[in-house]
């Protein structure tokens, strides 16, 4: 299903990021990991991912995207994985990893080339928990080498993207629901506690701070500006209703994805009634819980799936959580209610590829409709240019290098909001945003003229 990504061209990021990794050199692979980024992100292992992916796939988006479906199929192989060790059966173990394959949040982490980092941080936390666990019941010198692993995976997790700091935690849960049975204890935590926290620090060095994102309104770091009731309203109720139905409502479903979702919802209350709360179940969930935590701050996903790439991580716990809820039925509701879940899920997902598919194609529109404005003038003027299309990032940045790439020179562009900008230069061309035919539309006349 995400094969179809190969048709979606760059957006809004990744021509910023295709091109900064384009000029990057083997010389200075050192500055990624002793500066911190510009954005307020310490991420090397990510940036070097990108840098090597630069080096074969160049401006191809298919190639890029070919990579990021390779790291994202290594990632629902994980899943199953790690299902199993929580005990569940071969059956409910590949659903959890075909679930987490086809989840509706998945084009923003798999199809965006900006969540590479995303996919990182998520294998690398994967392989670290994985072998941690693996060492935790072999025990001896298998032990020690499983952890040592894991220790050397979790610092390239944290060092992709910050949503893998909470790894030693999701470990930490592992242990407790293992007590008191024979196996890992609390100070088997202790190297990956300090592993983290040491290039926490590192990085809090870096920024002279926590860093992140900057709440422009107050200036204080998002991670600080939490609200209670927003909190709430996020945990509460918005997390569940994305993972449960990951639907880009920008666009109104098919009445064949409209029945599935009946059949779907009816199911699943089924499912809710048969199944009994159990200890087996609580590890999937306390692991989505606390997976969330780096990414409270932009949990209040809204109905466009904005931002639903933070939940890839923690889409694990859901995944398996199902997978395990499922493993508990007999008879044919054993198989006849994964189907109809992956089904709807794998509908959900068509239908929010064809939104991708449809921004991409405005994107990319747009752009060489403003390449070709810029052949009779290298100054630009353009107004109400959308950071997002259906939901999907368009033009919140890269614009100016989408079109330098289809013009093949430097552009120099005036982006002009509601309330106007700066004074717009004398024979700009002036080029607006037609919300009603998503496109960019140039004046009779230029600036000047």
């Amino acid at each position: 299903m995400l094969a179809r990504s190969e048709s979606v061209a760059f957006l809004s990021d990744d021509f910023i990021l295709t091109q900064l990794a384009s000029q990057w050199t083997t010389e200075n692979l050192r500055v990624l990991f002793t500066t911190g980024g510009g954005d307020g992100f310490y991420r090397p292992v990510g940036a070097v991912s990108l840098l090597i992916d630069a080096r074969w796939a160049s401006f191809d988006p298919v190639l890029w995207h070919r990579s990021a479906l390779a790291l994202h199929t290594v990632n629902a192989v994980l899943v199953t994985l790690l299902a199993a060790r929580l005990d569940a059966s071969l059956w409910s173990a590949v659903f959890a990893g075909v679930l987490f394959a086809i989840h509706g949040t998945r084009p923003e982490a798999a199809v965006w080339i900006a969540g590479r980092f995303d996919l990182l941080a998520t294998l690398f936390a994967l392989g670290a928990i994985l072998l941690f666990i693996e060492g935790c019941e072999r025990g001896g010198r298998s032990r020690y080498f499983a952890h040592g692993t894991a220790l050397i995976l979790l610092i390239l997790a944290v060092m992709s993207k910050e949503s893998a700091y909470i790894a030693p935690l999701l470990m930490a849960l592992y242990v407790a629901s293992r007590l008191p049975k024979q196996g890992c204890g609390i100070r088997s935590l202790i190297p990956f506690f300090l592993a983290a926290g040491l290039v926490f620090a590192y990085r809090w060095s870096l920024f002279s701070g926590i860093g992140g994102y900057v709440v422009s309104e107050t200036g204080r770091p998002q991670a600080f500006s939490l609200g209670l009731l927003t909190t709430l309203k996020a945990v509460a109720l918005r997390l569940w209703a994305i993972l449960y139905f990951p639907i880009n409502w920008s666009v109104d479903p098919t009445p064949a994805l409209g029945f599935l979702c009946v059949l779907y919802m009816t199911l699943l209350l089924w499912l809710a009634v048969q199944t009994r709360p159990t200890r087996q179940l609580l590890l999937p969930l306390s692991f989505l819980l606390v997976a969330i935590i780096p990414a409270l701050p932009l949990l209040l996903i809204g109905t466009s799936l904005g931002n639903s790439r933070v939940l890839y991580l923690p889409s694990v716990g859901f995944c398996i959580f199902l997978a395990l809820a499922v493993d508990g039925l007999t008879g044919r509701a054993r198989y006849l209610i994964p189907t109809v879940i992956a089904a709807f899920h794998a509908g959900v997902l068509h239908h929010n590829l064809n939104v991708w598919d449809y921004a991409s194609a405005k994107v990319q529109s747009a752009c060489s409709a403003a390449a070709d404005a810029a052949r009779s003038s290298k100054t630009l003027a353009v107004l109400g240019l959308p950071g997002e299309i259906r939901g999907v990032p368009a033009f919140s940045n890269g614009f100016r290098e989408c079109v330098e790439l289809r013009a093949g020179h430097p552009v120099a562009i005036e982006r002009i909001g509601k309330t106007g900008g700066a004074p717009i230069a004398k024979n700009a061309v002036r080029l607006e945003w037609d919300k009603a035919n998503d496109r960019l539309v140039r004046l009779n006349q230029s600036v000047g003229e």
